[in-house]
């Protein structure tokens, strides 16, 4: 019976200390996450009781006040003042606590784009530290620049927005390329240029213009005859890749076929009081071919028609010999020409009706007639043709 009744003391006991546990891990479960109301224990606004009052942080203390026994798990301060459940206390001040780290600041430095970077709170120090980033890019091998951190295309201006300026292919200008800012703020390129052969206009190009050339490429050559734009030996001057012919004006040019004319016949007549236009010019070669005279002037022209007159003086007796001479003169008209090519032409006097006249004139002196030709270029004899009726048709 004493067995019985000890043993009912103890359930008693038991039971009771149980509820108190209970009740105790009720209240430190409500928050589970350190130095709160709950951890404090009862509030101290009633009886305005310190449990860790004059205590040091890591002290024991007891939540309920003086009296009273209602807390049976043991208890420390913490820094914060608060008597919070045994192993909870933290005496260390917490350094990162109104510590705020923000992101790092993107930079540029020279091409490399170096972008947004991230810190965190160094509880040791309460100092941000900077967490390893990305390695920076090298805008310029993008084609890229560098603007506030990032890799971006270049800002449209006149300085980085250029122009490539025309250049030679060959004898072919290859147009330039123009470039302009759009409304976007792109550089954008103009429509291609049109393709110009120099060659067209028996030239070279040089530069990226049309250039004549140096040397005279037909100058010994007649109409028709291939041609080579650039000197002999000169590596530096780029051929046509089309075949070039002298045309009449004497120009070296390509993609063409010249038309080669014959002799320009000029119709001699008498002088008289005539006095034909004087505009300079060359007489580059004499032929005789029964009784027409053929002379290959040479002047300067190419964009203007220009007209040969010729007509005879007086007859004259040469002294001491038994001959008759008489002078031609050759007039040319320009017609106000401006441009400087080399233009050769050949051009045919028929002296027939000149014959004639010397017949009439001297019907007994020799059958040859001695004919001076302007310019200091000599004299030329022109026969009777035997068999050719010398009358007026």
């Amino acid at each position: 019976m004493q067995s019985m009744m000890k043993w009912m003391a103890c359930a008693v006991t038991l039971i009771v200390a149980t509820g108190c546990i209970a009740d105790e891990e009720r209240r430190e479960g409500a928050n589970d996450t350190g130095a709160d109301a709950s951890d404090a224990g009862p509030s101290i606004e009633d009886g305005d009781y310190d449990p860790c009052e004059g205590l040091a942080c890591g002290d024991d203390c007891n939540a309920c006040p003086p009296g009273t026994d209602c807390d049976l798990l043991p208890r420390q301060c913490n820094i914060e003042g608060d008597c919070v459940p045994m192993g909870r206390a933290t005496c260390e001040p917490d350094l990162c606590a109104e510590v705020v780290c923000p992101e790092g600041e993107a930079f540029c430095d020279g091409d490399m784009a170096y972008g947004v970077h991230v810190a965190e709170c160094n509880p040791m120090t309460g100092q941000c530290d900077a967490l390893p980033g990305a390695s920076p890019r090298h805008c310029a091998e993008e084609g890229l620049e560098c603007r506030d951190g990032d890799c971006v295309p270049p800002e449209c201006s006149p300085e980085s927005c250029t122009h490539d300026p025309p250049g030679c292919r060959g004898t072919q200008i290859r147009p330039g390329v123009s470039r302009y800012c759009d409304d976007a703020g792109e550089c954008v390129e103009s429509p291609p240029g049109v393709l110009i052969d120099c060659a067209d206009t028996g030239e070279i190009c040089q530069d990226g213009r049309c250039m004549a050339p140096e040397h005279a490429p037909c100058g010994d050559l007649e109409c028709g005859a291939p041609c080579q734009l650039c000197p002999p030996g000169d590596d530096a001057c780029a051929e046509a890749v089309r075949d070039t012919v002298c045309d009449a004006a004497g120009r070296c040019v390509a993609g063409v076929d010249p038309i080669c004319p014959g002799p320009v016949d000029v119709v001699v007549d008498a002088c008289g009081d005539f006095e034909p236009t004087a505009d300079p010019y060359v007489i580059e070669e004499v032929s005789v071919v029964r009784y027409q005279v053929f002379l290959n002037v040479g002047f300067s022209g190419g964009c203007e028609e220009h007209a040969f007159v010729a007509c005879y003086g007086d007859f004259v007796e040469a002294e001491g010999e038994d001959s008759i001479q008489v002078s031609l003169r050759l007039g040319h008209d320009a017609n106000g020409e401006t441009c400087e090519a080399v233009v050769s032409e050949r051009i045919s006097l028929d002296l027939m009706p000149l014959l004639r006249l010397y017949q009439a004139t001297y019907p007994e002196r020799p059958d040859t007639l001695e004919v001076v030709l302007p310019q200091d270029a000599g004299a030329v004899t022109v026969p009777y043709l035997r068999g050719v009726s010398m009358e007026q048709p």
